[in-house]
């Protein structure tokens, strides 16, 4: 499978950590006291679908990081593919990692060790030359929906090492920049890796994850003169198809940010009509968006969207359905009303699938407590051809403006509480 390890194992629960799956084929490059790799083993409970690898050796390493021994020792128990020696400007040519492809291949804070200040032009070559080496190397072990993900701080100087250029520069694109924390790893220790003091940590602040994927994956022209902005999953680079919207707040909340919606197919269901008297609010946010040259269908089936004219044969990076329903026509948790539920998503993902680019996502964020966990989406989604490239949590807080919509009945344009709920990233299947 493109996005995932394809073979499912019901035996076997699937679990995350993150950006990153068990059922993930996963490289991690340029481990110091392999904190990182352990922290992901032990969510995993297995680090069969690991390599992690050093560029020094074992004795190097422990030498180094005391702590590293006993990172090693939980890794090889669980598993893990250990490989030291390792030159992330070359690991091509090892043949150890002959004809292997990854689904994530990460590399946590790059660095070329310091030979000048950091803000020294020649050191931020040095830097760069690492990075470049690394992702020219990367994209020949990458699966074809595969992502690279590399660990950077952002503020002065290593904004200067212009990463996304670099890997625009081996045939790379920028999928996704979410902010880094590194609580979210429990037990990583990021270390500094060189000279007297390689032992110690060294603060992140201003940090982030970049995400690349092969040019296919996003929006491969470059405009210099219009700045990239991202609201979490979403750029302004993308080509996004909204379904479902309600009062269109979701939309009008990623156009605000963008600055923008020419890269934007909002669509509803209900007419515009019936849509402006199920909401009020729905006549504002329209507005803007048509200001901000969003384009804007009404009475879109999400079950037949590939048959409306009106989309013939656009292909997108985003397909997004927040919080797909049937309407009720008895209680959530009778087994009809779940299947009616289940009728429309299976009938969303098989239509995004024929709309969606080679490395595109479809998105649908869902609850995830009982009932709506026997919706059982994932499998809906293998199903169509799909696989969960990742399941992140979900917070409305992340889209200022946004207001979450019943959408059917007498209270149609009443919220409703989100609890526990989750943003599902599918992908293509390999052929």
């Amino acid at each position: 499978m493109e996005g995932a390890v394809g073979m499912k194992d019901e035996k076997v629960q699937e679990r995350w950590i993150q950006h990153y799956s068990s059922r993930h084929q996963i490289l991690l490059v340029g481990e110091a006291n392999f904190s990182f790799a352990a922290s992901l083993a032990t969510v995993f409970g297995s680090a069969h679908n690991m390599v992690a690898t050093s560029l020094d050796s074992r004795e190097l390493v422990e030498e180094k990081h005391p702590s590293a021994r006993a990172n090693l020792q939980l890794l090889e128990q669980l598993g893990c593919n250990i490989l030291h020696q390792v030159d992330a400007t070359a690991m091509i040519r090892d043949p150890r990692l002959d004809s292997k492809l990854f689904d994530r291949i990460v590399f946590n804070f790059p660095h070329a060790g310091l030979t000048f200040n950091k803000s020294d032009p020649f050191q931020i070559e040095l830097h760069s030359s690492v990075v470049k080496g690394f992702l020219k190397n990367a994209y020949e072990m990458l699966r074809e929906s595969g992502q690279v993900h590399i660990t950077l701080k952002t503020a002065h100087p290593f904004n200067k090492w212009k990463i996304e250029d670099l890997a625009e520069d081996v045939g790379l694109n920028l999928a996704e920049k979410v902010e880094f924390s590194i609580y979210q790893y429990p037990g990583y220790r990021n270390k500094r890796g060189h000279g007297s003091r390689s032992d110690r940590t060294f603060p992140v602040r201003e940090c982030s994850t970049f995400k690349f994927c092969k040019m296919e994956g996003a929006v491969a022209m470059k405009d210099e003169k219009v700045q990239e902005r991202w609201i979490q999953h979403y750029s302004s680079r993308h080509q996004i198809l909204l379904v479902g919207e309600g009062n269109f707040s979701f939309s009008a909340s990623l156009a605000i940010v963008f600055g923008s919606a020419y890269n934007m197919v909002a669509t509803s269901l209900d007419s515009r009509e019936l849509l402006e008297e199920k909401h009020p609010s729905a006549r504002a946010n329209l507005q803007l968006l048509e200001q901000s040259g969003c384009t804007i269908l009404h009475q879109v089936d999400a079950t037949a969207m590939i048959r409306d004219p009106r989309l013939d044969s656009k292909l997108f990076d985003r397909i997004v359905f927040n919080f797909p329903h049937a309407g009720l026509t008895s209680n959530e948790s009778h087994p009809s009303q779940i299947e009616l539920h289940c009728n429309v998503v299976k009938g969303f993902l098989k239509n995004a699938y024929e709309m969606l680019r080679k490395s595109g996502q479809v998105h649908i964020t869902h609850k995830t407590s009982h009932p709506f966990s026997k919706w059982k989406i994932e499998d809906l989604a293998e199903d169509a051809g799909l696989d969960l490239a990742e399941k992140v949590e979900f917070s409305i807080y992340q889209y200022p403006g946004y207001r979450n919509k019943k959408g059917y009945g007498s209270r149609s344009d009443r919220t409703f509480p989100v609890g526990e709920c989750s943003t599902f990233k599918f992908c293509k299947k390999l052929n």
